[in-house]
């Protein structure tokens, strides 16, 4: 083998190596950076635990209750399996598998609502999914407005009653609100329907618990 040939592979091992260098180096740091986007997001854990019953709505019998929940947009029908179809003011209603697992960035917020009513005339009635409505980039104020604003068409026209709502927001600042809950639901303003007016403050307990999931 000639100087001339020797000169020519050494130079090609060389660039391979550089190449290779490189492409390590690179595959590094695409690996770290998304390491590091994967790292910053939160996974949390939210479980609806019971929820106490204050003003069922019926004066004659037990109230018919359907309550839904939403976790940054995902829906958890609370009133299915619960015994929330037969309630009476004072009653406490055990819920079991109630929970939602979601994943917030680190500068991202977990938002916590509920909507339901209680039904009279129509048992096979229900409440409308509203996931598709509750856009993480509204002011929570709106945010809340649009799940207060989904019941109307099923409470204006008959005697189904608007129930209270809970709305929470849980930023960074406070942790994502790690802990366990007892609110109680706000009141949802003007409720009513053509045939009355209805008082919704405080209309029910909830109880509920944020975690941090283990990885």
């Amino acid at each position: 083998m000639n100087t001339t040939q020797v000169k020519k592979e050494t130079e090609c091992f060389v660039l391979i190596l550089t190449t290779g260098i490189i492409l390590t180096f690179i595959t590094i740091s695409v690996n770290e950076a998304v390491g590091q986007e994967t790292s910053s997001n939160r996974q949390l854990n939210v479980t609806f635990d019971s929820i106490k019953i204050n003003n069922d709505h019926d004066p004659l019998f037990p109230g018919e209750w359907k309550i839904d929940s939403y976790v940054n947009g995902q829906r958890t029908q609370l009133w299915m399996g619960s015994e929330l179809n037969r309630v009476s003011t004072g009653e406490t209603i055990i819920f079991r598998e109630k929970n939602i697992n979601v994943t917030i960035p680190e500068n991202g917020t977990l938002r916590i609502v509920t909507v339901g009513a209680e039904f009279d005339i129509d048992l096979e009635d229900t409440l409308p999914n509203i996931s598709g409505i509750l856009d993480k980039d509204l002011p929570f104020l709106d945010y809340s407005d649009k799940a207060k604003d989904s019941i109307e068409s099923i409470i204006n026209f008959d005697r189904n009653d608007a129930i209270g709502i809970i709305a929470k927001e849980y930023s960074a600042e406070n942790n994502f609100g790690i802990g366990s809950y007892d609110e109680c639901s706000e009141s949802i303003d003007e409720a009513g329907d053509l045939y009355d007016a209805v008082d919704t403050s405080c209309d029910f307990r909830l109880r509920y618990t944020i975690k941090e999931k283990a990885d």
